[in-house]
C-alpha cells in the first residue's frame, strides 16, 4: 500500500521497519523505495482510492526500536571514549529484541573492556543528557562537525539529519531516537566477538531486554552457586578452585599413567562373569569381547586373576586361564611354553581367539 503520508518508520540506517496496523490490516514491513514508502500488510486491502485510513503503530515495537537505536549511539561513544579514538563504526542493525554494532578496533575485547564500556555506557543513560535532532544544510553540517558525522554510512541529499548527544556523540542519522538518554533505561552487553581483522562486534540490548538479560544472568549464577553450596559473592572463587583441583587431579593421573605405562593401574576393569572351569567358552567369550579395556597390570582377586592388556585384550578366569585375541599378547604367552599351554584354539565363530592356561600358582612371573 501506498499512502500519501505516514507515520510508518520505514526500514533503514540498520533500523528494522515499524509494524502495526492499516484500517485493521496487519503491517509486516514497510520499505523505502525512492521517494515512495511502501506498506506491505496481510492478505488482500479493500480499501478505496483516495479515502482516509486509520493507521496504528505497534508502540512498544517503536519504543524498543528507539532504546536500540540511541543506544547505538551511547555505546559507540562510550567504545571510543574507552579505546580510544580510532573507533569508527562499520555496521549496526537495531531490531526490537537486539541490537548489534561493528567497530574498528585492533584487537579483541577484554572483559575489563566491556565492563568499562557498559559502565560508562549506563552512566551516560543515567545523566538524562538530551538526545538532539537537527536538519542542517550538508556543507554546515561538514564544517561544523567534520566527517565524523558519517559514523554509519554516506547520507545523501543536500540537508543532513543530525543527531547529537552533547560532548558523547553526534552522527547523520536518519532512525527514530528517544528525547533524553534517560528513556533508554538500561544498557546490557550480551557478548562481543572478532568477526574480522580490525573489526569487532558488540551485541547488547536496551530496556525491559536488558532487565531480562540481567535477571537471567542472577538466576543462573544463583543456581551455581546453589549447586556449590557457597554465597552468591563466593560463586566464582568456589568455579576457580574446583577448576584448579580438577586440573591438579588431572596432572596427577598423566604423571601415574606415564610412570606405569605398560603396566598401568586398573582403572576400569572388564566386567566379571560367574566361570564354570569346566566350560571356558561361556566366560572366555564374555572377555573376548570386551572393548576399550585399558592397560593393566596382573591384579589377583580371591578367586580370579584378569589380566586385561591393551584395547581388546583381556585375560580372568580360575585356574590362571588367560583369553586373549591379541596376536601379539599371544606370542608372549607362547614364548613362555614351559608355562602356557592352549586348551582351545576356536572360540564361538572367532577361530583367531585362544584361550591359554598358564601352569603354576600365579602367573606374576610372567616377562610381561
Amino acid at each position: 500500500m501506498v499512502l500519501d503520508q505516514t507515520f510508518f518508520y520505514p526500514e533503514g540506517g540498520g533500523q528494522e521497519a515499524d509494524h502495526g496496523t492499516i484500517g485493521g490490516r496487519d503491517v509486516v514491513d514497510v520499505q523505502r523505495v525512492g521517494k515512495v514508502v511502501l506498506h506491505f500488510v496481510k492478505g488482500e486491502p479493500k480499501f478505496e482510492l483516495r479515502k482516509p485510513v486509520t493507521c496504528e503503530i505497534d508502540w512498544a515495537r517503536r519504543t524498543a526500536l528507539m532504546r536500540n537505536h540511541s543506544g547505538t549511539h551511547i555505546v559507540l561513544g562510550a567504545a571510543r571514549k574507552v579505546l580510544g579514538n580510532h573507533v569508527w563504526q562499520t555496521g549496526a542493525h537495531k531490531a526490537a529484541d537486539l541490537a548489534r554494532l561493528d567497530i574498528t578496533h585492533y584487537d579483541a575485547l577484554s572483559d575489563d573492556e566491556v565492563d568499562r564500556i557498559e559502565r560508562l555506557a549506563n552512566v551516560i543513560v543515567l545523566s538524562d543528557a538530551p538526545v538532539r535532532i537537527r536538519t542542517l544544510p550538508r556543507d554546515v553540517a561538514e564544517s561544523k562537525y567534520g566527517f565524523r558525522l558519517y559514523q554509519g554510512g554516506v547520507v545523501p541529499g543536500g540537508e543532513l539529519r543530525v543527531v547529537e548527544i552533547p560532548k558523547w556523540d553526534i552522527e547523520a542519522c536518519g532512525g527514530t531516537h528517544v528525547a533524553r538518554t534517560s528513556e533508554v533505561g538500561v544498557i546490557k552487553i550480551l557478548r562481543t566477538k572478532r568477526i574480522q581483522d580490525g573489526v569487532v562486534r558488540l551485541e547488547y540490548v536496551a530496556g525491559l531486554p536488558a532487565l531480562e538479560a540481567i535477571g537471567k544472568q542472577s538466576t543462573t549464577l544463583s543456581q551455581i552457586a546453589a549447586a556449590l553450596g557457597v554465597p552468591v559473592d563466593q560463586a566464582a572463587p568456589a568455579v576457580e578452585r574446583i577448576l584448579e583441583e580438577w586440573k591438579e587431579q588431572r596432572r596427577e593421573l598423566e604423571k601415574a599413567r606415564a610412570a606405569t605405562a605398560g603396566t598401568a593401574l586398573v582403572i576400569r576393569a572388564i566386567r566379571l562373569v560367574k566361570v564354570d572351569s569346566r566350560e571356558p567358552r561361556s566366560w572366555a567369550w564374555n572377555c573376548l569381547r570386551a572393548k576399550n579395556s585399558p592397560s593393566l597390570k596382573i591384579v589377583p582377586t580371591p578367586t580370579f586373576w584378569f589380566i586385561p592388556a591393551r584395547v581388546s585384550q583381556c585375560a580372568f578366569g580360575p585356574s590362571n586361564a588367560i583369553a586373549t585375541s591379541s596376536p601379539g599378547f599371544a606370542k608372549r604367552i607362547t614364548a613362555c611354553k614351559s608355562r602356557a599351554i592352549p586348551i582351545n584354539k576356536n572360540i564361538g565363530s572367532r577361530p583367531e581367539k585362544k584361550i591359554w592356561r598358564l601352569r603354576g600358582p600365579s602367573p606374576r612371573s610372567l616377562p610381561w
